[in-house]
């Protein structure tokens, strides 16, 4: 569920560090404003978790303001609109609204947390609590981590493809040399996510 400010933008920019975002903007000045929200309750897209430890990544910069405003993303139990976790990160970029800027330097976001019981969430992102107050916010994962141990009882899953990035979170087309992020994706739902260093 997206509020009256939000919508999903491409962007065509020579470079940048997604394809697509969501925009948020504050118009009125209140944090309730300026918002966006996945798994809300009346709608189809309830976020069912299980018990088990997760991790939230997504970039986010500010979009044509005048300075920088603090984005804040969380996790939340519907049924008691409880915070699970809750992050608030100013980024060091803002994009101006123009089609000659390059969409590039957002700032990484991750967040580790641990779901105690089977409930419905939600995501929600916020834009900083102040008039026109405007944020991008792209690449969104959510990512169940399972520990294998060194001799698991069944066989183990197979990797489906595997994903690289610098310490900075950018993705690298490739591996170099250098200290990397491995981030493995498996054919049964599960993501492995190890450092390693590359000669």
């Amino acid at each position: 569920m997206l509020s009256g400010g939000c919508r999903i933008l491409q962007f065509t920019g020579a470079q940048r560090d997604f394809d697509y975002g969501l925009y948020i903007r504050n118009i009125a000045g209140t944090a309730n404003m300026g918002f966006a929200k996945f798994g809300a309750l009346n709608c189809d897209s309830v976020l069912k978790l299980t018990p088990g430890k997760y991790l939230l990544n997504y970039k986010v910069c500010n979009w044509n303001m005048t300075g920088f405003g603090a984005i804040t993303g969380k996790i939340t139990n519907r049924t008691d609109s409880l915070a699970v976790v809750t992050k608030t990160v100013t980024p060091t970029t803002n994009i101006g609204n123009n089609f000659a800027n390059s969409f590039s330097g957002s700032t990484p976001v991750e967040i580790s947390f641990t779901i105690a019981n089977t409930d419905n969430y939600a995501l929600e992102f916020f834009a900083p609590n102040s008039g026109w107050g405007d944020a991008i916010v792209s690449n969104i994962q959510l990512s169940k981590i399972v520990y294998v141990g060194l001799n698991p009882i069944h066989a183990p899953a197979r990797i489906l493809h595997v994903k690289y990035y610098n310490f900075s979170g950018m993705e690298l087309k490739r591996p170099t040399t250098g200290l990397i992020i491995q981030r493995a994706f498996y054919d049964d739902g599960t993501v492995k996510v190890t450092k390693s260093y590359i000669r």
